[in-house]
């Protein structure tokens, strides 16, 4: 039981410590966005609502990272048919490889679904950034 109780405290830690904003940025910059699905997520993060999401949109999220893999097209922005594309084709590779049970729980991008590896959803992808 303690060894339960250790091991939930630290993950709550680590994704802590993974949302907390980069020096010099704002209290609440790089917090996870209340989305809940993948449209209000892309919504929240097209600032300046031309349908796109731009680079500077996507800093410090895991799209940052994945930007020119979700870009298909080349043009330097992404629709919502490239993002949801990629976004579903990294969480489904980050579950895919994740023999847990809550890694494999998909996530809202940036949430508390993070966790410590990389890309994808659950426990996939908090720690790991972008």
């Amino acid at each position: 039981m303690k060894m339960i109780i250790a091991t939930a405290g630290m993950l709550l830690a680590a994704n802590a410590i993974a949302q907390a904003p980069a020096a010099g940025q704002p209290a609440g910059a790089g917090m996870a966005p209340t989305a809940t699905t993948a449209e209000e997520w892309f919504k929240q993060h097209d600032a300046n609502n031309d349908g796109f999401l731009s680079k500077d949109e996507v800093k410090t999220t895991r799209t940052e990272g994945n930007f020119e893999k979700y870009d298909t097209n080349s043009d330097g922005k992404l629709n919502f048919a490239e993002y949801k594309a990629g976004r579903d084709a990294t969480e489904g590779a980050a579950s895919s490889s994740s023999s847990s049970s809550a890694a494999a729980a998909p996530a809202a991008e940036g949430g508390m679904g993070g966790g410590m590896g990389g890309g994808g959803g659950g426990m996939g992808g908090g720690m790991g950034g972008g």
